[in-house]
This record gives C-alpha cells, sequence and structure tokens, in this order.
C-alpha cells in the first residue's frame, strides 16, 4: 500500500490500485507491505520537508537513483522509482532498495516487515532518507520461533 499526506488528510493507494492511479502520488511517499495499525496516530518524517532536502533546484536528465543498487538484482542501479527502506533489524541497520518490478519480489529480509520511501525522480547526490525504528510502528513479540502443531493420525 502507498500512502502520503496531503493536506490534513492521509491519501491511502492499494496495490490493486497502483498502477490506474500512480500518477496521483507525490514525488516523494510511503509503501509498506505489512499493515500498520492506525497510520495516522503515528509520527511520520514530513515528506514536503524532506523534499526539500533531498531534490536538488535542477532537474536531473537521467532517471537513475546514484549509489542505490537493487537488493534483489545486487548488480543493477535503480533506474525510475527507487523504493527505500532504511531500519535496524537484530540491532543491525538495513538499507534495501527496489524498483517498481522488484519491490514486490522476495529477498533476505522479507520475513521483517519494512516502510519504503518512494522516490520518483533522483535525488541529489548526498541526500539522506530517513531511518526507522520499526518498533514505533509494528507491535514486537518477546518470543522467537516457529509454532508447529502436530496431529497424530489414529486411523491406521
Amino acid at each position: 500500500m502507498h500512502f502520503f499526506k496531503k493536506g490534513n488528510d492521509w491519501v491511502y493507494i492499494a496495490q490493486d490500485e497502483y498502477e490506474e492511479r500512480k500518477g496521483e502520488l507525490p514525488d516523494l511517499s510511503f509503501a509498506i507491505k505489512c499493515p500498520i495499525e492506525d497510520i495516522p496516530k503515528r509520527e511520520w518524517p514530513d515528506l514536503d520537508a524532506l523534499a526539500k532536502e533531498v531534490f536538488g533546484g535542477e532537474e536531473s536528465k537521467s532517471n537513475v537513483h546514484e549509489g542505490y543498487v537493487c537488493s534483489t538484482h545486487e548488480k543493477h542501479q535503480i533506474e525510475g522509482i527507487l523504493y527505500n527502506s532504511k531500519c535496524v533489524i537484530n540491532s543491525e541497520e538495513v538499507e534495501l532498495s527496489h524498483n517498481e518490478k522488484t519491490i514486490l519480489e522476495d529477498d533476505r529480509y522479507t520475513v521483517n516487515p519494512h516502510i519504503f520511501i518512494r522516490v520518483a525522480k533522483p535525488m541529489k547526490k548526498d541526500a539522506k532518507l530517513p531511518l526507522f525504528s520499526l518498533e514505533k510502528f509494528y507491535e514486537q513479540e518477546s518470543r522467537r520461533g516457529i509454532d508447529i502443531e502436530i496431529q497424530p493420525k489414529l486411523d491406521l
């Protein structure tokens, strides 16, 4: 799902509406694969202020995002739309970058929730996107592992 704040209201675009509504998305918006409870009550980075920081004054003639390599196909620079997620997972800072085609593909961090910033045009070279503390957006469980239920077959 993609979402962004327009004035005082949040605008949501479901994945099945993305192709027909992606023109409504601003240059920076949020994208998630795992639902977040009560999005409007969470503290989100101000995308309008961030846009002023990350985009240069001149429009880039290239649509390549310099310094961003696809997390799924590691040798390819991101061209076109960039999806970038920076977060801490198991005490390690993790950064993922995808394009429109690979954002729905699995990577080695797929089991974890991520908050992506969708970037529609190339940023200036020294631009920095924010790091998300996932525990502010997703409930943490104290237990780890896999739950397995074994049911014996008694009709032998």
